[in-house]
């Protein structure tokens, strides 16, 4: 019997340890799912190219109508989604043609080079910006007033790094998590998601955001949506009652989330001008 017991012990050890190896190794993977870009698929997107160099190497983001005189919108994608699949999403619509749209790839996505990182979106969006000040002809201090976010499930954590580390107020988060641990710890379990060291968290952003004030989100999310579930996005509401205006699309999944309801969208994107 204590052989029995012990070789049981041996083997749910092993297959422990298995999945804490893989999980380090390959936790990147899990995460993200870079793309690059056909060079006939930039040119239909009429976006204009961002160059600027990180430690990551170099780094191109997408800019669209730079003659703007409105809101500068800093567009994040989801974790299978490059920059330039969202450009169309924002083409044709009347009230925001006056507006700049900057769709911001990350590390290792569309054109850029590197490994995508908290640390490393953020350093890439830190660069970005004085680049961006330049390109559209404004002095750093004339941009950040016009500075709004817009984030797409893992590109809404990005979205949140913008404002906190760049004292921008106002955005649209569509179907974030709370943090990526409580997400690795719904997938996984604990203790294996203490194992995560790409550790996003939106609620701690959120925290800060509300410490200083003057902050307005608005948070969209899907009933039915089988990535991140609702119930991530309902509880920073419940917390944040102050700072977040909360919309639930009912029958909304992860990936169609944007479609399903664009007037919401489009109305929650007004509320935050």
């Amino acid at each position: 019997m204590k052989s029995l017991v012990r070789h049981s012990a041996m083997f749910f050890l092993r297959v422990f340890a298995g999945l804490a190896v893989m999980l380090l190794l390959f936790q990147s993977c899990m995460i993200y799912h870079p793309r690059g870009y056909e060079e006939s698929f930039i040119k239909v997107s009429g976006a204009e190219p961002l160059h600027y160099r990180t430690s990551q190497g170099e780094q191109v983001s997408w800019i669209r109508n730079p003659g703007g005189a409105g809101i500068v919108w800093l567009v994040f994608a989801g974790n299978g989604t490059r920059a330039l699949d969202l450009v169309s999403y924002f083409e044709r619509v009347r009230a925001l043609e006056n507006d700049v749209f900057v769709h911001v790839d990350y590390p290792a996505y569309g054109a850029c080079e590197g490994r995508p990182s908290p640390a490393a979106i953020s350093e890439s969006i830190e660069v970005m910006l004085p680049t961006l000040a330049k390109r559209l002809s404004l002095k750093p201090e004339a941009l950040q007033p016009r500075l709004r976010v817009f984030g797409h499930s893992l590109g809404a954590a990005a979205a949140l790094i913008a404002m906190d580390e760049h004292r921008i107020h106002r955005g649209v988060l569509i179907a974030p998590f709370s943090s990526m641990k409580s997400m690795a710890r719904m997938r996984v379990g604990w203790p294996l998601c203490e194992l995560l060291h790409h550790r996003f968290d939106n609620e701690a952003a959120i925290s800060r955001l509300q410490a200083r004030g003057a902050c307005h989100l608005q948070v969209i999310h899907g009933s039915d949506d089988e990535v991140i579930p609702q119930a991530q996005s309902a509880g920073l509401a419940a917390k944040f009652p102050d700072v977040i205006t909360y919309h639930v699309v009912d029958g909304a999944f992860h990936n169609h989330i944007l479609t399903t309801d664009r007037e919401l969208v489009l109305k929650s994107m007004a509320a935050v001008r």
